[in-house]
């Protein structure tokens, strides 16, 4: 395959042939200068690239066949919550022209009535499965649903299937795999990952069926997944475990996922696929696992979609800073860190093994609700030092003393600020993704961490700090808010018109294994330990979400 500077051709002319790029520059001296030591532990990009192309090259082996349907009816109408009438197998997909219409389905079950056409009666999607084996011990398995077509205009393409890969056949004969990779997103017709614009995924959720209605996740993928275009654009939806390791799957795995076609409305059609591609094991590995730890969100109900969106306000014209701490269940070493925000408002997070106390937040940042961000008068850049200062200092403390009750506090990982990509469309006679929507688009956020910490021990508190910026304010850079991602511009003009607030979340996954090598997969972790009307208003006001979830 022919390659210029090391990436695969085919992706380089496609982007030179439809767009112009210019990436969002920060600045990383603040943390730098606090940090003596540090190293950066996210290293898995060449990584990647170089276990990109082997994927490829197996699903180039693919004959794809028709996915057989499987025997958990029973099953999924008990996940789903929803009468074995409405199961026409165990596939969803659902399309909808407008926001408007999505949002009605969310909340009052159409989601679940049946499987639908696409746009102007477009034929229903078939999903096709493939199982490819290699000379290293492991196997690959890829599904796709399609095709899918997209209109433009952000319309929304909502899908869910049961047994992913078909891999209940192969746990009846083991009773676990370890999967090693997977990539989870949209594909363009010749198998190119699909970069946002013109497709945003919304998300994109991998679980076991005993956890679909719990909150957590074996694997996930989002918009703020992909990378930036010279670090691999979508591909970045190609994720892996450090070599050795393995994400435990004992059961049968569903995924669910929405994408939207964001270009400009009346777009000619547009073919798609959603691929799930899975590299597997039954030889034993070092287990590893997700944990997802979040901030609280107002109470509401579990979407009929199985989202539990757990977002708070943040003010457009200052900035503000969301924080919140969970206790450790078990003992073991974070791996790596991921962050999950809409990036448009994220300046940068830092995340600690102690607790608030240990630093002084309660009382240098205190929140009316832990859903509610403290909202900052003061200098964000200032705040930040200060609170640099503090960790460092604490740090120190317990190093200087034997005293046992001390508690120890540790720097764990950072990230310097959100990640927008502009996008600028040109020549739309011959661009190849004609009517996109020049603007601001998300992209990974870069996290570091150290290398000689992140080690954490059963009844540790662990601590995620996470800062906020004005809206107009990207990258210390005034913009003129036309130019924010315009996936959902109407809506978030609409939002700041009659609140002045837009939604965030602030969501950590982290890779970890623990010293039993029993690492439980899919935990999730929401803290209410500062705030008494918080727990509650949960317990009593109708919202199920338990402090932890599938955790052990």
């Amino acid at each position: 395959m022919t390659r210029v500077a090391g990436y695969p051709q085919k992706y380089i002319l496609f982007w030179l042939a439809s767009l112009a790029v210019r990436s969002r520059a920060w600045d990383y001296n603040i943390l730098t200068q606090q940090i003596q030591g540090s190293a950066n532990v996210n290293t898995e990009l060449l990584r990647r690239l170089q276990e990109w192309e082997q994927y490829e090259q197996s699903r180039d082996k693919c004959q794809w066949n028709p996915s057989p349907e499987t025997s958990a009816a029973t099953a999924s109408a008990a996940w789903l919550k929803t009468g074995p009438e409405t199961q026409n197998g165990t596939l969803r997909y659902n399309y909808w022209g407008s926001t408007d219409a999505w949002k009605q389905s969310r909340f009052d079950g159409s989601w679940f009535q049946g499987p639908k056409t696409g746009p102007a009666g477009a034929s229903l999607p078939e999903l096709v499965e493939c199982h490819v084996a290699n000379s290293f011990g492991h196997s690959w398995t890829f599904q796709r649903l399609g095709p899918l077509y997209g209109e433009g205009g952000f319309d929304w393409h909502s899908l869910m299937w049961f047994d992913v890969g078909g891999l209940s056949k192969t746990l009846a004969r083991h009773k676990q795999i370890q999967i090693t990779a997977k990539y989870l997103g949209p594909v363009m017709t010749g198998g190119m990952p699909a970069p946002y614009p013109p497709l945003h995924l919304h998300y994109a959720h991998m679980r076991m069926a005993s956890n679909v209605r719990g909150g957590g996740i074996e694997w996930e993928s989002h918009a703020d997944t992909a990378c930036n275009t010279k670090d691999g654009g979508a591909r970045c939806f190609y994720e892996m475990l450090p070599p050795g390791h393995g994400l435990v799957v004992t059961e049968p795995l569903v995924v669910d996922a929405e994408i939207n076609d964001v270009r400009r409305a009346g777009s000619r059609r547009m073919p798609f696929y959603f691929e799930v591609g899975l590299r597997w094991t039954t030889k034993p590995l070092v287990p590893a696992a997700m944990l997802t730890v979040g901030n609280l969100g107002p109470t509401r109900p579990l979407s009929a979609n199985l989202q539990r969106v757990e977002v708070y306000d943040t003010p457009t014209e200052r900035a503000s800073v969301m924080w919140y701490s969970t206790t450790m269940v078990r003992s073991g070493k974070v791996l790596s860190a991921h962050l999950h925000v809409h990036q448009r408002m994220f300046h940068s997070a830092i995340l600690i093994l102690g607790s608030p106390e240990a630093i002084g937040l309660p009382e240098l940042l205190p929140m009316k609700h832990p859903w509610e961000a403290h909202v900052l008068q003061e200098d964000l850049l200032s705040i930040k030092r200060d609170l640099l200062s503090k960790i460092k200092l604490a740090e120190m403390r317990c190093m200087a003393t034997d005293d046992p009750s001390c508690e120890a506090v540790q720097l764990w990982c950072w990230s310097n600020g959100g990640s927008l990509e502009e996008i600028n469309a040109t020549d739309q006679e011959r661009n190849p993704m004609a009517q996109l929507v020049p603007g601001f688009y998300d992209r990974r956020s870069l996290v570091e961490c150290t290398d000689t910490h992140r080690l954490f021990k059963k009844g540790d508190v662990v601590t995620a700090i996470f800062f906020n910026e004005p809206w107009h304010f990207m990258g210390g850079r005034r913009h003129a808010r036309s130019m924010v991602a315009p996936a959902s511009r109407k809506q978030q003009q609409d939002a700041v018109e009659n609140t002045g607030m837009l939604k965030q979340h602030s969501l950590l996954r982290l890779w970890y294994t623990d010293v039993a090598q029993e690492a439980v997969s899919g935990c999730l972790m929401l803290d209410w330990r500062y705030s008494e009307e918080g727990r509650r208003i949960r317990t009593s006001g109708g919202g199920d979400t338990p402090q932890r979830r599938n955790c052990g």
